[in-house]
Formats: C-alpha cells, structure tokens, sequence
C-alpha cells in the first residue's frame, strides 16, 4: 500500500471513528505528533502531541465516539519520496461543519508490509494552538 492510500484510509478510518483501524495503522515503535508550523519551520521541540503507539491507543481509547464531535478530513495532493518511504499532504478538518483544522501530513512509512506509520506529524497551521486535541487529527 502507498503513502497516498493510507493516508486516505486513516482520514476515512478517524471520519468514521474507527479507532481501531486507525491504531493499526501504526507500527509498534511508531510516533504521532502534532506541532505549529511556526515551531516546525524554527525545528523547535515543543508538541501539541507527542504519542507513541501505547500513547496514541489511550488517546483513542478514552474517548468514545458518541461524545465527539463529527468530522470530515480532507487531503490534498500526496507527494511521496523516490524512495516511497516518506510523503507529505496538506489536510483540512472540520468538526461538526466548522473549519478546525488546517496544515500538513509530513508521514514515514515503516519497513516491511503491511504499510502502516512509522512517523505521523500533522504541522498545524494558524497563529494560536488548538484548545484541546481529544483524538487524533
């Protein structure tokens, strides 16, 4: 599977809150974070989230469905590495119809098959950090 097509099953899988599909979709050693675009560019080390995979099920786990809010995630164009092991795509999030969301899905894959994350950073765009990130982005 590409870069490009798990991507897109992880924004389906967090559409449709099937957290365990999104969970599976990352190797064991692999790290979720979300950071501003502005400490990304200054390669600062401050996250919004910084989860590993432990982390990211928890995160998942604690929060059911019925108590959040729906949402729509959109890619845009994927743009993959000559080696495949590496993409980036920006990404739109609205959340009960409201703009939410906006920036960048810079991702790793791991090795070996199946494809899943071994790396998932959303930089965010925007001059203020989010209130609060339940569940992933």
């Amino acid at each position: 599977m590409s870069a490009s097509a798990l991507l897109q099953r992880y924004a389906r899988a967090l559409d449709d809150f099937d957290f365990q599909t999104v969970i599976g979709l990352f190797a064991d050693d692999a790290e979720y974070r979300v950071q501003m675009r502005a400490n990304f560019e200054r390669n600062g080390v401050l996250h919004l989230v910084r989860d590993s995979h432990q982390s990211l099920r928890l995160r998942c786990a604690t929060h059911p469905a019925n108590q959040l809010p729906r949402s729509r995630h959109v890619l845009g164009e994927v743009t993959s590495a000559a080696d495949g092991q590496s993409a980036q795509a920006s990404f739109s999030v609205e959340r009960d119809g409201k703009p939410t969301f906006v920036g960048e899905y810079r991702v790793r894959m791991a090795p070996g098959e199946p494809a899943r994350f071994k790396e998932l950073l959303a930089v965010l765009d925007g001059e203020s950090c989010p209130g609060q990130i339940m569940v992933p982005i």
